[in-house]
């Protein structure tokens, strides 16, 4: 083809061809016989030689795959790794899901076994009155737990005990049936202005204030005896308020351990 007879442009124009092609070729050889110089090699002839040699062609896609291959074991090692902490922190979970749920039961046993009755309340910040003016912003929860009282009977009397604070509750100004029912009248209270009654029936307690009104009295009593969950979840409220992080720590801790 490169020989054939043509006019002199026609024939300088595809001899160029033939000669252009002649080097793709050779330079495709070259690269595949792993000669990195292919002007110097088509030149000197190595092309050929390296093709009679019957050398090993050395794949172009060789350094393609091999990086391909790199890759690939790298994300395999680093899903494995992840895959291996994320394994660690599920079995830590569970471990500290097993230890908070033991407390819980332990913490339920003790209380059916114990020989004392808590008494969980609530202020209203909302609501002004008597003891103090309306404190709640909008922002904070509307409800602050106040500190637990416990009761536990001894003998003829009841021991009360709140933040660490102890008080009697007994003859003459109380009468005691049981743990869960008494009543006691302490006459004339400065603060509250009037006489002061409390009571526990059932293991509910109420207290009355001879001169305040019927509404003043049903205020009174609306939190102060609320039951150990809704005073959790109210405290929950106050740990969230605080932080988040505050509240997924503190807030369950609530539930597992006790006040007094």
């Amino acid at each position: 083809m490169c020989g054939t007879e043509a006019s002199l442009p026609t024939l300088v124009t595809f001899q160029i061809s033939c000669y252009l092609n002649l080097v793709m070729t050779e330079l495709i050889s070259c690269k595949r016989c792993g000669i990195h110089e292919p002007s110097d090699t088509i030149v000197n002839g190595l092309c050929e030689e390296c093709i009679q040699d019957n050398r090993q062609p050395i794949e172009i896609t060789r350094d393609v795959s091999s990086n391909t291959n790199s890759f690939s074991s790298t994300l395999m090692n680093k899903a494995e790794d992840g895959i291996t902490f994320f394994s660690r922190v599920l079995r830590w979970l569970k471990i500290a899901l097993s230890i908070y749920m033991i407390a819980v039961v332990i913490k339920i046993a003790v209380i059916s076994l114990d020989s004392k009755t808590v008494k969980y309340a609530v202020k209203d910040l909302s609501k002004g009155g008597r003891f103090g003016e309306a404190t709640w912003d909008g922002k904070t929860p509307k409800l602050l737990p106040l500190n637990p009282t416990s009761y536990k009977f001894d003998g003829s009397q009841i021991l009360a005990k709140t933040a660490g604070g102890m008080s009697i509750k007994g003859p003459p100004d109380c009468k005691i049936w049981d743990l869960k029912n008494w009543e006691c009248t302490w006459g004339y209270d400065a603060l509250a202005d009037g006489n002061y009654f409390e009571s526990m029936e059932n293991g509910s307690y109420y207290e009355f204030i001879q001169s305040w009104s019927l509404d003043e009295t049903i205020q009174l009593n609306k939190y102060n005896d609320i039951g150990e969950f809704a005073y959790n979840i109210n405290g929950c409220k106050w740990d969230f308020y605080e932080g988040l992080l505050n509240g997924f720590i503190v807030c369950p801790l609530r539930f597992a351990f006790f006040y007094n």
